[in-house]
């Protein structure tokens, strides 16, 4: 599809089907929020660094957000800039970290990466599997509400005949029975005459049938086809999502997607860069969580930051029941 660029307060209120914004540290949070909710299927933000820094590209966001500069004039705005040396080496505060970061811990959190991709990569093949069973099944059930519509005309005619038939063949059984009981002579005779008859007005009822179902035969295989379908499918889905359920892809990449955030905010922190207490708090949780006698490396991680900040009894929450621990098999060798 044909694209276009334009200035985010040129693109308000209109609609596309993926939008791009691209943020620099000039960029104001009202612009910012124009630029991102443009795209129906998609938003992206591509953001101005001088490298390749996924940390310089988060603290511009950061600022972008903690920042909205709409009612400053446009004149001071651009005196201030002009005043800003926009040189490769202007002036950056520096960070001071505030612990060593192991050697282990990017092997780690790339593991914990790949893991993520694959367990996201599970789910949605998952999540696949269950919506093209459902779709069939949606399909399926359509099909044989239309067999169902085109076999409806035929309805009176094959229940009439079989209803024939059902009523002959009592009556040729009730015939032979009067035959077995009747006695020698001119009764038996008279008897084994109505056998023979109530069997030919069932061969012509059993005629008429055959012939009222092969000419009704194609809607009612239609319709005996959608019906299996639906079964099949029925049958497959429940056994399906019990295996889903029982692999917890979507689980497990939640629970990755947590560490993953944890591992971010113990860089974050690590490098010198501010995390809120809240934050801080979480990872030290994750962490402790996933500490297991086999895999020491997240409790060494835990440990080097602040304790939570104590609360009085009378500020305290309520404390939730503390979630099961989980193993998910990363840690170092």
């Amino acid at each position: 599809m044909l694209g276009y660029a334009a200035t985010e307060h040129g693109n308000q209120s209109d609609t596309v089907t993926i939008g791009v914004e691209l943020a620099t540290a000039a960029t104001s949070r009202r612009g910012l929020y124009v630029g991102v909710t443009r795209g129906e299927q998609e938003n992206l933000i591509l953001v101005v660094t001088d490298g390749c820094d996924l940390d310089q590209a988060r603290d511009i966001l950061e600022g972008i957000v903690a920042n909205d500069p709409v009612d400053i004039p446009a004149t001071t705005q651009r005196r201030e800039l002009a005043d800003t040396d926009r040189g490769p080496h202007r002036h950056q505060p520096g960070l001071r970290p505030r612990c060593d970061i192991p050697e282990w811990f990017e092997p780690l959190r790339t593991r914990v990466r790949d893991d993520l991709a694959e367990a996201q990569a599970d789910a949605a093949a998952d999540a696949r599997q269950i919506a093209e069973l459902q779709a069939n099944l949606a399909a399926a059930t359509r099909r044989l509400a239309e067999a169902n519509q085109e076999y409806e005309p035929y309805r009176p005619a094959l229940s009439a005949a079989y209803n024939a038939v059902q009523t002959a063949r009592g009556q040729w059984w009730d015939a032979n029975n009067r035959e077995r009981q009747a006695g020698k002579g001119r009764h038996r005779r008279a008897a084994h005459r109505d056998v023979e008859q109530a069997k030919r007005t069932l061969d012509e009822a059993s005629a008429q049938q055959q012939q009222v179902e092969e000419i009704a035969k194609p809607a009612t295989t239609r319709r005996d086809e959608a019906a299996a379908a639906i079964r099949s499918l029925e049958t497959a889905i429940t056994p399906t999502q019990q295996l889903i359920e029982l692999s917890d892809h979507a689980g497990r990449a939640r629970w990755l997607h947590d560490l993953d955030e944890a591992l971010d905010d113990w860089h974050q922190w690590a490098t010198g860069r501010t995390v809120s207490p809240a934050r801080l708090a979480r990872t030290r949780s994750i962490l402790q969580d996933h500490t297991t006698p086999e895999n020491p490396a997240w409790a060494a991680l835990a440990n080097v930051l602040p304790p939570p900040p104590k609360i009085s009894i009378a500020q305290r929450p309520l404390a939730r029941p503390h979630a099961p621990e989980r193993d998910i098999g990363i840690g170092i060798a």
